[in-house]
């Protein structure tokens, strides 16, 4: 087993916080900032030119994290897991990655994601709105169009929260990122959660039974595994 953990850092949101666990697992973190200082982190610099699709540090970063495969040649050859982490948070000395893999995927499940508290993601861009995480403008432009498109499922508006992903490095798991990916460069607004439902929709749609994407939906329980530390600032 060949895990690796991805963080990323755009603009000065947080600081990078440095690995304090002893698994045996790569520790990378995506940046477009050259003097990034760390000690055990590996940094892969990302230059502008393969960015300059994604506006702002937000953007860039969500981009990044829901299809790093576009910013790192050859991950799908090099690692069966992939654990994607927010820059606020840190594995817990005493969480063994091995064993968290086996518990959240095993042989049941190709992705773990963190699971939403919301019931609709009409719900959820109310509160990004009153949060001011985005814009009323964004939010809506971005919402109208899913729950209009004949491809979603309106019954079916599973919510995820991104910080915490786990899953296994295989092409349907793949599928289904490329799909994230595409939704949200196409949407309006920063908020990743917004497009997760329309891509978990789709990605329900056209895959067959053989071929089914499994998500673990996981709690707080999974959570309490890692350091959570406040932001640093809001995304410029």
């Amino acid at each position: 087993m060949k895990g690796v953990v991805l963080t990323y850092h755009f603009g000065d949101h947080d600081n990078l916080l440095e690995p304090v666990c002893s698994n045996d697992w790569d520790f990378l973190c995506i940046t477009n900032n050259t003097k990034l200082d760390t000690k055990k982190w590996t940094v892969v610099y990302v230059g502008e030119d393969k960015l300059k699709h994604l506006e702002g540090d937000k953007r860039k970063s969500s981009g990044v994290k829901i299809f790093p495969d576009n910013f790192l040649d050859d991950l799908l050859e090099k690692y069966d897991y992939i654990l994607n982490i927010d820059g606020n948070f840190r594995v817990k000395s005493d969480t063994n990655l091995d064993d968290l893999s086996e518990q959240l995927l095993g042989d049941s499940y190709d992705i773990a994601i963190r699971e939403g508290g919301h019931s609709s993601i009409e719900e959820e861009g109310q509160k990004i709105i009153e949060c001011k995480r985005d814009t009323s403008e964004n939010v809506e432009k971005t919402i109208t169009p899913i729950l209009k498109s004949p491809n979603f499922d309106p019954l079916n508006q599973r919510l995820a929260v991104s910080n915490i992903i786990l899953r296994k490095n295989t092409h349907k798991a793949r599928q289904f990122f490329a799909t994230w990916y595409m939704l949200y460069i196409g949407h309006q607004s920063v908020r990743d959660q917004l497009t997760f439902p329309f891509a978990y929709s789709l990605i329900k749609e056209v895959m067959s039974k053989d071929k089914e994407i499994r998500f673990n939906f996981f709690g707080q329980d999974i959570v309490n595994k890692f350091e959570s530390h406040p932001h640093q600032k809001n995304y410029d």
